[in-house]
């Protein structure tokens, strides 16, 4: 695991009261930024660029016919503080225990009361790398008028998201049975380890109909 660094490359060990016996019961399990070769604070900023189109004709001297057609990009967000919060080692926020039949553990017992003593942790972590989802948006839409102070528009709506931000898990234990599942998994000394990147994809594409009405004389 990676530490964000202060502008002299030295991890904050303060941060929290139990930080420091936190760091050095995981001394061997994390590095600096700097070491590893990546931002200091663990995030390399990206521009973005998100223009917006829209463009109306009308196609005949006919009050009543309108061509619309529309385009834009949008940049969506992952939820919470995950780069600054949740994963920043050796600041770790997250603890996880698993109770089973075989452990007979005592839930007033469960969680240690000595602050040099800790569980397996569970880490949440996106890449230093990740970029916003960005969202391709379109519409064309053909309105026309009907009778009785009436419209009625088309449109074919489309929308495609290429590098959606998702989740892997690095550290699920070996399908079967198991005498201990957090012996099984590929890094015992950790629970899960959720790792999110620009894998994901997403896209709709529609047909709309409306017909509307507005209120008149009254």
């Amino acid at each position: 695991m990676v530490l964000a660094v202060d502008s002299n490359g030295n991890p904050n060990l303060t941060a929290y009261p139990v930080t420091p016996a936190l760091a050095a019961a995981t001394t061997d399990l994390w590095t600096t930024a700097r070491k590893a070769g990546i931002p200091d604070g663990l995030y390399e900023p990206n521009g973005n660029w998100a223009p917006r189109l829209g463009v109306v004709y009308r196609p005949s001297e006919r009050k009543d016919i309108v061509l619309r057609a529309g385009y834009g990009l949008f940049y969506n967000s992952y939820t919470g503080n995950r780069a600054a919060s949740m994963l920043n080692v050796p600041h770790w926020s997250s603890e996880s225990q698993s109770f089973g039949t075989g452990t007979l553990q005592n839930w007033q017992t469960a969680w240690s009361n000595d602050p040099s003593k800790f569980g397996t942790f569970q880490v949440y972590s996106p890449l230093y790398n990740i970029r916003p989802a960005r969202t391709k948006e379109w519409n064309v839409s053909l309105q026309t008028g009907l009778p009785f102070k009436t419209a009625l528009t088309l449109s074919y709506v489309g929308t495609i998201v290429g590098n959606e931000i998702g989740g892997n898990e690095l550290n699920e234990a070996t399908v079967g049975p198991h005498t201990s599942i957090q012996a099984d998994r590929p890094n015992p000394r950790f629970a899960g380890i959720h790792v999110y990147q620009n894998f994901a994809r997403s896209w709709y594409h529609g047909l709309q109909t409306k017909a509307e009405r507005r209120f008149a004389d009254g």
